[in-house]
C-alpha cells in the first residue's frame, strides 16, 4: 500500500472512530519553546519561536531537529502550514518591515508568494495559512481595498 493511501486509510479510520465516540488520543509533550500551527502526515511541524531579540521566527520542526526558516528580510515571520512534500507556507515582514507578505518555503528556502502572482491581477498576498498536497494555498490577500481570504492555485507552465 503506498504512503498516500495508507494515510487516507488511517484518517478514515480515525474519522469513523470519532463518529462512534471510540477515538482516544495519547498526549505527547514536545520539547519546543514556541508555537506550532501545522503538522503533516509524517509528523513534521511548523510554527514560530521567539528570537533573542523578541521577534518571531518561522520554524520547521522534524525528528531531525529544528530549522529556522528566516524571514523575507524583515524582523519576524511565522509558518502556518505544511504539506506532505514538506512545502511550508506562512507570513513574514519584508525588508525595512514595510509590509507583511505571504511566503512559501521549499527545502528551507523562503520565497515571497507575491513573486508568483500576476501583478496585473491587483492582489497582494499578505499571509499564507495552509497548503494542500496539490499545492493549493489558502491565504489572506488584499485587492487594493480589502483583505480577503483567497485560494492560490498552481498554474500549469503553459498558463504562465
Amino acid at each position: 500500500m503506498n504512503a498516500s493511501l495508507r494515510h487516507r486509510t488511517v484518517a478514515s479510520d480515525l474519522a469513523d472512530r470519532i463518529r462512534r465516540r471510540r477515538a482516544r488520543f495519547r498526549v505527547v509533550p514536545q520539547v519546543f519553546d514556541g508555537v506550532l500551527h501545522g503538522i503533516n502526515a509524517y509528523g513534521a511541524c511548523v510554527g514560530h519561536r521567539l528570537t533573542q531579540h523578541g521577534a518571531s521566527c518561522a520554524v520547521y520542526l522534524s525528528p531531525a531537529g529544528i530549522q529556522d526558516l528566516g524571514t523575507l528580510g524583515g524582523a519576524s515571520s511565522t509558518a502556518r502550514g505544511i504539506n506532505d512534500d514538506g512545502i511550508v507556507v506562512g507570513g513574514s515582514l519584508i525588508a525595512h518591515d514595510d509590509a507583511y507578505h505571504g511566503f512559501i518555503a521549499v527545502e528551507g528556502v523562503m520565497y515571497d508568494l507575491n513573486a508568483f502572482v500576476d501583478p496585473s491581477e491587483g492582489w497582494e498576498v499578505i499571509h499564507a495559512l495552509g497548503i494542500s498536497g496539490r499545492g493549493d494555498i489558502v491565504a489572506v490577500a488584499n485587492d487594493g481595498r480589502d483583505d480577503q481570504v483567497v485560494l492560490l492555485q498552481p498554474r500549469q507552465e503553459t498558463e504562465v
